[in-house]
């Protein structure tokens, strides 16, 4: 047993009760100038997001997966998802920042749901996993109203995914395909991020009416990898398939396999970089 004195609980009370974030947030960022890192101030213009205790999450159980790992840069502006489940929005024009709710609660976060941020064909993307529900919302910012519009809510189909995998297609990973091994390459076009066909490698799934959790073989196992920065497309994994999921029509199209052959572990997390040069 551990006993504190009243004066540490007393100092303890006190930064539970500090509003986060801060109104000054002092962070670093490289300069592509003097490529050294330096301290930059972004001051707050909003209320915070709450205390220090409205914002802890040390009740939520152990869990390999990341959890408000993610950001999106977009008209002049990084969008960081941040612990406790908000958004912040750090202009890098004048060094200020704002707080954005999250379409999601902090209460959904102890039922497991797995959220990511990232950009897309029209903006920031906020999308939520819960079990084989994907559920993704744009952040609407016209005319100073800030709000997520939800763009997508529907039960995902693995048995069908993984209907390749019964068919064989689990072993035969094309060095071809659409991976593609980054090696000191140059800066890609627009045209060159594109994969081959919007109607290559589809996945047939079977009645897309039935929005329900119910009657599955295979474990909710999903993880979001990002999105695409052109279309409505996010990308998934389960299982060790990748796939690329289409926002507007639900289509599924196999991508590969994320896991060698004879390896122990595939790919559940991914680390979605944008360059950025500013003149600082």
């Amino acid at each position: 047993m551990i006993c504190r004195e009243p004066a540490v609980k007393e100092e303890d009370d006190a930064r539970r009760s500090m509003e986060w974030p801060p109104s000054r947030w002092r962070c670093h960022e490289l300069s592509s100038r003097t490529g050294r890192w330096q301290e930059k101030v972004f001051v707050r213009e909003g209320e915070a997001a709450g205390t220090v205790a409205d914002l802890l999450m040390d009740s939520l159980g152990y869990c390999m997966e990341p959890r408000w790992r993610f950001a999106a840069y977009w008209q002049e502006a990084l969008y960081v998802h941040c612990h406790g489940e908000y958004v912040a929005r750090m202009s890098l024009s004048d060094s200020t920042y704002g707080v954005i709710k999250s379409p999601i609660d902090r209460a959904e976060c102890y039922n497991d749901v797995k959220s990511f941020l990232g950009r897309s064909e029209k903006g920031v993307y906020f999308a939520a996993i819960y079990r084989r529900q994907l559920r993704v919302w744009i952040l609407n910012e016209a005319l100073d109203q800030t709000e997520w519009i939800l763009k997508h809510d529907r039960v995902l189909k693995p048995d069908d995914w993984c209907g390749v995998v019964r068919r064989g297609d689990y072993f035969q990973t094309k060095l071809d395909g659409p991976w593609v091994l980054d090696e000191n390459e140059k800066s890609k076009t627009r045209d060159d991020v594109e994969w081959s066909s919007d109607d290559d490698d589809v996945i047939q799934t079977r009645d897309w009416n039935e929005n329900t959790n119910e009657g599955y073989m295979y474990p909710d196992t999903f993880h979001v990898l990002g999105f695409h920065p052109y279309k409505e497309v996010v990308f998934l994994t389960t299982l060790s398939l990748a796939v690329a999921y289409h926002l507007n029509s639900s289509k599924v199209q196999f991508l590969g396999i994320l896991s060698p052959k004879d390896h122990n572990y595939g790919v559940t997390d991914s680390f979605v970089y944008t360059p950025c040069l500013r003149n600082a």
